[in-house]
């Protein structure tokens, strides 16, 4: 075993060689350094068994009895007597990544020599005690905080000593890619599966190049993984609540036949040019089929033709999918579901009653399913209302001649049950944005939060871009643009999952003539189209992001192989749209706020970034709520309806001041 190490080691040749070990060459100097300057770099290549043992006795003997100094000692120099090493020599291979191999060596003579096996057993905890005082002391000497610069500086010492040498084949004979050292150094990543084992393979660069034990496997083994981030982190109130609810689905995925070709029917209503008998007051928009980014298999319904689809048909359908799946839960037949059950208040009424059991309270969302139910028998536009055939599907059929009435009757009660609702303060908030940001929120600049995002974010990059698998080099790249871009631009996520680039600038994303790039979405893109976002939403970035832009279009984006025009894409285009719809899109930031902000372990989604940059905002300008409408693309009402605490807070704060001042004199005798 100990010959095929040695033979290893030797297997690039012309690396100077002493005893088998390969060392820094004599008068070899870093480049750029004056002849005569050592660096840490250069101490560290030199480093001997003396200098482990120095720190040794300064940093751990202190804590030890002399009998434990005692056997340390000793141990290591039995390892020493066996590998042929003495103090001045330098530390090998034997105390990085081969080192269970030579330990292994070490005892398998040890059995030869017929040592006991409390003595050999002593021997392997020593010297493993003894490998933890390597890698600290590597830890705290380390010279580089990259793999990149520690690789470089490595491998220009190796050419120093043999020009011959190049960076294929040192890859090579180590078992990496042929073009592993080059990209790491340039700070780039090799794919994933061309590297079987990282750590491995720096650990035999370690010893092809001379390179002191774990100064370069030290980076795979501390940084290479990203941070859990798990998905099992639900400490907040709200989030155990959600993580409840998903383990008891009950809106219904698939529609029974007669509902689902109601539905379409109903998709068609309201997309066609001409409706005619019908009337309609209210069309909804059609976006080409090369937009839609959400579940494949839910295309067919949203779409009234294949070729389009039409995205509040996709919220339409929530909310039949919930009032639907409540019903079924109840014990009715799928079967004779048809869309006049909606309009039914008795039925509807069991509805709230089984959302409110379900998640404790009516949400704003069951009160929009009401409002959608309204909409069908509105007066003279409504799609049931103006077909009174859907009378004879409902439970208790209402003949032909009374449709009308009776649909009048039924809205007049569903809009008293919502004043009814909200007058009584029983609707409140489905989304709980601040549950598990309250600390961010204290802040005085609840904003420097997501500046410690991106900034870790992108240290951890600039730290590990050697390391990381391909996939996921790529993924961080493409959330962290994200990142960058929603705290400038605070849009709903909805807008980020949506959002398309194309070269010849007719995407959501462009470049303007003057080199800055800039967001651009039209009225009725938004959720909000007939509040806020009347006008053309067009924002520039500031120029510090065209380098951003230029460098994700030309290397990260296409390497998702994903041909459609959106920015945002994952590498999986099955029906499940991981890291493409809006829901697992929120996800992906939800999980980097995990593993990137330790101020927030449990992590935030998308949305609340809105949160803390108007609250961030008015805090620190006390009449900025214009402003901060402006900014979260909102109406100056919504804002001010929910952040007029602050504005509260804030007048607070004025009489506080005055209560403390006039106290002050009153104390002093004023």
């Amino acid at each position: 075993m100990m010959s095929q190490l040695l033979k290893f080691v030797n297997v690039v040749a012309g690396l100077v060689m002493n005893n088998g070990i390969p060392v820094e060459p004599e008068g070899l100097k870093l480049r750029g350094i004056d002849e005569g300057v050592t660096t840490s770099a250069t101490r560290l290549t030199q480093v001997t068994y003396a200098d482990m043992v120095a720190a040794f006795m300064q940093h751990e003997a202190p804590a030890v009895s002399i009998q434990q100094e005692n056997n340390r000692l000793s141990a290591l120099s039995r390892f020493q007597e066996f590998l042929g090493r003495g103090k001045d020599s330098p530390v090998g291979p034997e105390f990085g990544i081969d080192f269970p191999k030579f330990l292994a060596d070490f005892l398998a003579e040890g059995q030869l020599l017929n040592k006991s096996a409390g003595t050999l057993a002593n021997h392997k905890t020593l010297l493993k005690q003894w490998k933890l005082t390597w890698d600290r002391f590597i830890e705290a000497n380390r010279p580089f905080t990259r793999l990149c610069d520690a690789l470089e500086h490595y491998c220009t010492l190796a050419k120093s000593a043999n020009p011959k040498l190049s960076k294929p084949s040192l890859a090579l004979a180590a078992g990496l890619h042929k073009n592993y050292i080059t990209t790491a150094i340039k700070a780039q990543r090799v794919k994933a599966h061309r590297v079987a084992n990282v750590t491995v393979g720096l650990g035999k660069l370690e010893v092809l190049l001379g390179a002191p034990p774990n100064s370069l496997t030290i980076f795979a083994q501390k940084d290479f993984k990203l941070p859990s981030g798990s998905s099992s982190l639900y400490p907040s109130e709200y989030a155990q609540k959600l993580l409840r609810l998903s383990q008891t689905p009950y809106a219904l995925v698939e529609l029974p036949a007669q509902l689902k070709s109601e539905f379409s029917e109903l998709v068609k209503f309201k997309t066609a040019l001409v409706t005619a008998p019908l009337k309609r007051n209210e069309a909804w928009r059609l976006r080409p089929k090369k937009d839609y980014a959400d579940y494949k298999s839910r295309f067919e319904i949203v779409s009234p033709d294949g070729k389009n689809y039409a995205p509040t048909a996709g919220k339409a359908f929530g909310f039949v999918s919930s009032f639907f799946g409540a019903l079924k839960s109840n014990g009715y037949d799928p079967e004779n579901f048809s869309l006049a059950y909606m309009a039914d208040m008795n039925l509807m009424g069991e509805y709230l009653e089984f959302m409110r059991e379900r998640g404790g309270s009516i949400t704003n969302t069951v009160i929009d399913c009401m409002m959608f139910t309204q909409s069908l028998i509105f007066e003279k536009f409504g799609f049931l209302r103006q077909q009174p055939k859907f009378g004879s599907r409902l439970l208790t059929p209402v003949p032909q001649e009374d449709w009308d009435v009776w649909c009048e009757a039924q809205r007049v009660q569903s809009i008293e049950t919502v004043k009814e609702l909200r007058k009584n303060r029983q609707v409140k908030k489905g989304r709980v944005t601040d549950d598990n940001i309250k600390d961010i929120l204290d802040r005085n600049q609840p904003i420097t939060a997501l500046f410690e995002l991106r900034d870790n974010m992108a240290e951890f990059l600039n730290r590990n871009s050697g390391l990381i698998s391909f996939r996921d080099r790529l993924s961080l790249e493409r959330d962290l643009l994200l990142v960058r871009m929603i705290i400038v631009q605070p849009l709903r996520i909805q807008m980020f999952r949506i959002m398309t680039y194309l070269p010849n600038n007719k995407g959501n994303l462009y470049r303007r003539a003057t080199g800055v790039w800039a967001i651009r979405f039209k009225p009725e893109d938004f959720k909000n189209e007939n509040g806020a976002a009347k006008i053309i939403y067009d924002v520039p970035f500031n120029a510090s992001f065209n380098k951003l832009f230029e460098r994700y279009f030309s290397e990260i984006r296409p390497e998702f192989g994903d041909d459609r025009p959106l920015v945002f894409v994952s590498f999986n285009r099955s029906d499940s749209p991981i890291d493409r719809n809006t829901s697992n899109l929120s996800a992906a930031f939800r999980r980097r706020t995990r593993q990137f902000l330790p101020a927030c372990p449990a992590g935030f989604g998308p949305h609340a970034v809105r949160h803390i940059v108007a609250t961030d905002y008015i805090k620190n300008h006390p009449s900025g709520f214009e402003v901060a409408a402006a900014v979260l693309h909102d109406t100056i009402q919504t804002v001010l309806k929910h952040y007029a605490h602050l504005k509260s807070a804030d007048k607070h704060k004025v009489y506080q001041k005055y209560l403390e001042s006039t106290e002050l004199a009153w104390s002093n005798g004023s």
